[in-house]
């Protein structure tokens, strides 16, 4: 499997309730945002609740490496991650990757023992940790091939999102909004009423 074939599409899934009178009495509309599916507590109200979900390609992808040395010494290991570490980023910069998508995310160095019981150091790993972030997802496949190849030794994460979720927030949450009332419309005119104001969301 391609990298790129690891997520084709994400999914944004809306859920919302509304609370509806059925017009018999006049009553003010009142919003109000509730954690749970409202409960009809009074005499001419409908319970409904409406979804809506939109699939869409993913925009961006961050991804993570780790760049791992190990030698005798702390300076000998942090000099070799540093070597390391710059070739990887290097063949990062080579993809057309702008510098301020490249960072390094943490960087470590720790004893290796062979004995933890008498403290015996067999030397010091150096870990360094670089998140890329790829504003063309098409790059990922030759991103992570250049990235290994130049001195990464982990792929420690890859996450895909959209640029633009508020928008498809909004167009999702509107979709569920107007599913609900056409079902509360729905349920209102089966029994032979109309619709009032919506009192909760």
């Amino acid at each position: 499997m391609k990298p790129q074939e690891l997520v084709n599409t994400i999914l944004l899934v809306v859920v919302v309730c509304l609370l509806v009178w059925n017009g018999m009495g006049a009553r003010p509309a009142v919003v109000a945002a509730l954690p749970t599916l409202p409960e009809p507590a009074e005499t001419g109200s409908i319970v409904v609740s409406g979804s809506s979900a939109i699939r869409v390609q993913p925009d961006r992808v961050v991804v993570v490496f780790g760049v791992g040395t190990f030698a005798k010494t702390p300076s000998e290991s942090q000099a070799q991650n540093t070597r390391q570490s710059q070739a990887v980023i290097k063949a990062l910069r080579a993809q057309d990757i702008a510098p301020q998508d490249i960072a390094t995310a943490g960087f470590s160095i720790q004893p290796r023992y062979e004995d933890y019981d008498r403290n015996v150091i067999t030397g010091y790993g150096a870990h360094n940790t670089i998140a890329v972030t790829l504003r063309d997802v098409k790059k990922l496949e030759m991103v992570l091939v250049a990235a290994l190849e130049a001195g990464a030794t982990t792929v420690d994460g890859i996450e895909f999102s959209v640029t633009n979720l508020r928008e498809l927030r909004d167009r999702a949450r509107d979709q569920a909004v107007r599913a609900a009332m056409e079902k509360a419309t729905a349920m209102a005119s089966a029994a032979g009423m109309t619709v009032g104001d919506v009192t909760n969301i």
